[in-house]
């Protein structure tokens, strides 16, 4: 079973951020970037960055992902399933 999140006070806030404002593809990047540079600290982290700059919309439109996102998501769903599993 995955390790839980260390939810830090930036973790948080980006996450209450994200929330806020699902539809701001900025703010999720942001967070991505923020990920990268404190060191993922382990194999769901890595596939949370990827899968957010793989999933940001199309033009704008929130119905649909790129097909880049599509193509990662297909190859690495596995990798976020378990702790998606581990949480409830």
């Amino acid at each position: 079973m995955p390790e839980p999140l260390v939810l830090t006070p930036s973790r948080v806030g980006f996450m209450r951020s994200i929330l806020a404002s699902p539809q701001d593809d900025t703010i999720r990047l942001a967070y991505a970037d923020y990920l990268e540079e404190a060191g993922p600290a382990d194999d769901r982290e890595r596939a949370t960055i990827e899968f957010i700059r793989a999933s940001c919309r199309v033009g704008g439109n929130p119905a649909f992902m790129s097909p880049a996102g599509y193509k990662w998501a297909d190859a690495n769903w596995h990798r976020l399933v378990p702790s998606v599993v581990a949480m409830h």
